[in-house]
């Protein structure tokens, strides 16, 4: 039996189709590209397997943290949000960033990218760990990009997190502050 109406919330890769343009028109995604690049160039083939062993290990730890960090961001970020300001951000961000679904989809996006990097971290370990110095050299070159993608990724994360803290304390303040001489309370947005 199915459910009578569709769910509101689509699926990650819906999303992903969807926000494309928050994804491929952000900074983190770009310095990601030339710093993965940039290892792949740097990294003499000798010394490939034994940077691919050091960053293996770092995808698997730094990520791991990254996912966690942004699971418990979003955890209080809509624990505190109130129904009156999630409406409010909604309907102000609704045309042009995809409302409270766009404002949200940061955090999905970056936690399926950290759990991508954690996870191939885990196949290079387990399935690459005798590649040829020119395969560990293009792995180095992967793993780069993930790892500084995730973790720029993070920094999109705070900046809107800044955004929503300073823009909820300037309507807070504009709901508690005594109206100005001859004006009307109400007629304040």
């Amino acid at each position: 039996m199915t459910a009578p109406n569709p769910p509101s919330v689509r699926g990650f890769f819906a999303s992903v189709v969807l926000f494309k343009d928050k994804v491929i028109l952000s900074f983190d995604l770009w310095i990601g590209v030339i710093s993965g690049i940039a290892a792949y160039l740097l990294v003499p083939e000798s010394d490939a397997p034994s940077v691919l062993q050091g960053l293996t290990t770092a995808g698997i730890a730094v990520s791991s943290a990254l996912v966690g960090v942004v699971i418990a961001s979003l955890a209080v970020i809509v624990a505190f949000l109130d129904d009156e300001f999630a409406a409010l951000v909604d309907r102000a961000t609704e045309a042009r960033y995809g409302g409270m679904e766009g404002q949200l989809f940061p955090f999905w996006f970056v936690t399926g990218l950290g759990i991508t990097t954690v996870l191939a971290s885990v196949a290079i370990i387990a399935f690459a760990g005798n590649a040829s110095d020119s395969v560990a050299r293009i792995l180095v070159g992967v793993l780069t990009f993930l790892l500084v993608w995730t973790a720029l990724g993070v920094f999109n994360i705070v900046s809107y997190l800044h955004g929503i803290g300073v823009n909820k304390a300037l309507w807070i303040r504009r709901r508690t502050r005594p109206p100005d001489e001859g004006e009307n309370r109400e007629s304040r947005p």
